[in-house]
């Protein structure tokens, strides 16, 4: 049965990351990111880079549509307190004397 494209890539980035932990060996950037071995390609290495900028894209774009939705609600709960409050002086607007 042949394997999706995507499912191809991914495990290909996989093996990648794997190769790149195992041949680091304790060797780390002061972040925490493995260093690539001598041996590893640019290629492979840019291949890496991009891997890391799209999870980082995706988990910024997450974070970005819940903070909409939530200044949303807020701003629709705030519209709403406001027209309650206009309704109910304007209701009262004969009892308020100066």
């Amino acid at each position: 049965m042949p394997r999706e494209h995507g499912q191809e890539r991914g495990n290909t980035l996989r093996v990648y990351l794997y190769a790149q932990r195992t041949w680091a060996g304790e060797k780390k950037h002061p972040a925490g990111i493995p260093l690539c071995p001598e041996n590893m390609g640019r290629r492979e290495e840019r291949r890496l880079d991009m891997e890391r900028v799209y999870k980082t894209m995706r988990n910024i774009g997450a974070l970005s549509i819940g903070v909409g939705i939530v200044v949303t609600v807020i701003g629709i709960a705030a519209g709403t307190i406001s027209i309650i409050n206009g309704a109910f002086l304007l209701k009262r607007k004969s009892e308020i004397t100066f």
